[in-house]
């Protein structure tokens, strides 16, 4: 083994517990709230100033079954990059949630954490709600995914009312083209002295294939197919309303977890700089006593096994 206090063993430790230190303490840095680092052999000097819930949604859309795993997997991140974004978020404060849980936007930022559980077998969100009070905490986890399907509703009627909108405006303005193409035909037609209620090569014929009067009959049917397609789409609106229970249905939200307790930052900071630099301190030993550890795990040579046995044979009759 290499000596423990010599100065190349003292500065290859004390590096290594540098390192180990500066390593925990970034990933304590960039690590979320909920892995805690509060094990056992380090008890909490004060009492956890943050309460922690967690909820599991279940993403199912239409024809989940059929679908291929990284679909879901789509959807999923999609929901929970919704739920964490701004407008949500506004959306959110700006609900009804008791005036004692009421929170700016920059607030339940910092409070909500939602993602999607990849390692899971089925399309899976958890939303951890963390807060320094107990029941605001189990309250939120419960309440939250019930107001994201809201927000999912509202936006899904917006939408389609928009859609509305845009085809009313289309029927609107095709309605008015028509009535322009059909005037300029009839203007064409009156010219020529066609009868309009000839249909096909007879009237074409009567008008000797008038170029100009076969372009606005064509544009005056295409303008009346599309004004049926709009009407079809609006009598389709009428009939069946604005839906959003399609939305509603793909997330399936279960109960909210008991609040837990989370170590306050200073004890998960000092957890950290403890763990990385006990870690650094034993990659260190070991990289000083490679050479010797990696001799011990070989196997003794064959000439060194033989030799002993010989002297074990030659001690034999001299006993």
């Amino acid at each position: 083994m290499v000596p423990f206090f010599s100065r190349r063993s003292i500065t290859v430790l004390l590096l290594g517990v540098i390192v180990g230190a500066l390593l925990g303490l970034g990933y304590w840095y960039i690590s979320p709230i909920e892995t805690k680092m509060g094990w056992p052999p380090i008890s909490f000097e004060a009492p956890p100033d943050q309460y922690e819930s967690t909820m599991i949604i279940e993403v199912m859309p239409p024809g989940a079954d059929y679908m291929y795993l990284k679909s879901l997997q789509r959807e999923g991140e999609y929901y929970a990059a919704k739920m964490s974004s701004s407008s949500f978020l506004k959306f959110l404060s700006e609900t009804e949630l008791g005036r004692q849980y009421y929170h700016t936007p920059e607030e339940l930022a910092e409070m909500l954490r939602p993602r999607y559980e990849y390692g899971s077998d089925m399309p899976l969100m958890t939303l951890r709600v963390t807060s320094s009070d107990k029941n605001e905490a189990y309250y939120l986890a419960g309440v939250v995914p019930e107001v994201f399907k809201d927000y999912l509703a509202a936006q899904e009627r917006d939408a389609q009312l928009k859609e509305y909108q845009n085809i009313v405006a289309e029927f609107d303005s095709v309605g008015e083209a028509l009535v322009e193409a059909r005037t300029e035909r009839d203007r064409l037609a009156a010219l020529a002295g066609v009868d309009l209620s000839a249909v096909g090569p007879l009237g074409l014929d009567h008008l000797g294939l008038n170029l100009d009067y076969v372009i606005a009959d064509a544009e005056v049917r295409a303008l009346e197919r599309v004004l049926d397609n709009l009407t079809a789409d609006l009598v389709s609106y009428s009939t069946n309303g604005i839906d959003e229970l399609d939305v509603l249905s793909r997330l399936n939200i279960g109960d909210p977890s008991d609040p837990t307790s989370v170590p306050p930052d200073k004890v998960r900071g000092r957890n950290a700089l403890v763990m990385g630099a006990v870690f650094g301190l034993a990659i260190a030993w070991l990289g000083l006593n490679r050479k010797e550890l990696i001799n011990r795990m070989r196997p003794a040579p064959a000439t060194t096994v033989r030799r002993e046995e010989e002297e074990e044979d030659e001690e034999e009759p001299e006993k």
